[in-house]
């Protein structure tokens, strides 16, 4: 198995007031102080039975005692919120993305329990130094998720054409753009294998030699390599240079099991992004995606979840793309922990999120009903967002969580998906 190392770095996305954005309930509540959410069924995404009747104590912005309710010691002083009947879980994460330049996109994931986006390369340099600077300048509104941002792709010449990125030269050059992108601020690699022979094209892929260059620079800096993926030979030249993470599904052949036994032996996850080909491919490319994931996910092989979001797509809870993996046979349990410890997993920040437990950053999603029976309460039914222990989102009275009356409108999961080609894009 190879050995992966990866830092913990977290860019925190902020500033909406300054782009005019008006103020969240309870954003500023409890700052400082400890937060105890009392009795609630705790999924803590670990992927393990529930815990019934549980309490979770934060502190600051981390969480420092789970347990039995009445079994771990709660902080002179702090707010107790009794979530009896309710669920709590940790804030969701979409490791595939885009467009996070505009504001009112993160107030949407934010809002909604996405706490966490990594953006696998932005619209052009310009918007993504500008996100960078002007983000780091405005850290710590609780309303808008941490970002990791890939910056550019990497491919070759004749290569898939797109604007937002760099065609390498040579194995040098490979190494040189790497570590330019690293030293101007990107969390993560993204690299482009793509044949075009889905679409009736033909694109240049780059070379393995060159491929295991850019792994192995990132690796040495502790970054983590994704990459963009289509087609089966392709999947076996990731696999073999080593990189960690597939963002997309195999959509051109059934993937054999000995490639997904490699997989599952080196711990390289797939982000099957399902939602991005339900709205914009023919149903048979949906539908070879689709049987891909049930293989992978029959076999053990490790998902995450991402969406590929673009204009189009759902912004926040990404309901459809937990449709379209519940229809591949995956459980609400494996499909939230593929949007938790997974996706924390994906962005290198597994000792600090994705998870409810001692230590752990205080990212938590409380909602009213239990997604395990009915993932539409996920959508519909949040009651309180918490993001580094801060107030993000809450539907407070008095301390209290009440039961939701509201009624917002929303999809329904469980049916069918209304068809996206009415859809305004």
């Amino acid at each position: 198995m190879k050995k992966k190392i990866f830092g913990t770095a977290m860019t925190c996305l902020a500033a909406a007031a300054v782009l005019g954005c008006g103020p969240v309930c309870g954003s500023q509540a409890y700052s400082g102080r400890s937060i105890v959410l009392s009795g609630g069924r705790l999924i803590d995404g670990n992927g393990g039975a529930p815990m019934e009747d549980a309490d979770v104590v934060i502190r600051g912005d981390r969480i420092v005692a789970v347990g039995p309710r009445g079994t771990v010691p709660i902080p002179a002083g702090a707010t107790v919120l009794d979530v009896r009947g309710r669920t709590v879980l940790p804030g969701f994460m979409n490791v595939h993305a885009h467009y996070t330049h505009i504001v009112s996109n993160m107030l949407e994931w934010g809002r909604e329990g996405v706490t966490t986006i990594r953006d696998l390369v932005s619209i052009d340099w310009s918007q993504y130094v500008f996100c960078k600077n002007y983000l780091a300048q405005n850290v710590g509104d609780p309303r808008l998720p941490r970002v990791l941002f890939a910056g550019f792709c990497l491919d070759v010449a004749g290569g898939t054409p797109r604007p937002n990125g760099y065609f390498l030269t040579s194995i040098d050059d490979a190494r040189a753009k790497v570590n330019y992108l690293l030293d101007n601020g990107a969390e993560v690699i993204k690299v482009y294998l793509e044949d075009g022979s889905i679409i009736g094209n033909t694109y240049s892929v780059m070379p393995p030699e060159m491929l295991t260059a850019i792994v192995e620079t990132a690796h040495a800096r502790k970054v983590r390599v994704s990459a963009h993926v289509q087609e089966l030979w392709c999947l076996v030249l990731a696999l073999d240079c080593g990189v960690d993470d597939i963002a997309h599904s195999i959509l051109d052949k059934e993937i054999p099991a000995d490639v997904i036994e490699r997989m599952i032996r080196t711990d390289t996850y797939l982000v099957p992004t399902l939602e991005i080909y339900y709205r914009y491919r023919f149903p048979a490319v949906i539908e070879a995606a689709k049987a891909n994931l049930r293989r992978l996910n029959d076999a053990g092989a490790p998902i995450a979840l991402g969406t590929d979001f673009a204009p189009g797509l759902e912004t926040g809870m990404p309901s459809t793309e937990m449709l379209l993996m519940r229809q591949c046979g995956m459980t609400p349990m494996q499909i939230i922990v593929a949007a938790t410890k997974h996706g924390a997993h994906v962005c290198g920040l597994d000792s600090e999120l994705g998870t409810i437990e001692s230590g752990k950053m205080a990212d938590v999603l409380v909602v009213d009903g239990d997604p395990l029976t009915d993932l539409n309460v996920l959508k519909n039914n949040r009651l309180l967002v918490l993001h580094n222990g801060r107030v993000a989102f809450s539907r407070l009275t008095s301390g209290f969580l009440p039961r939701s009356t509201h009624t917002e409108a929303t999809k329904d999961i469980t049916g069918e998906y209304p068809n996206f080609q009415n859809k305004e894009t």
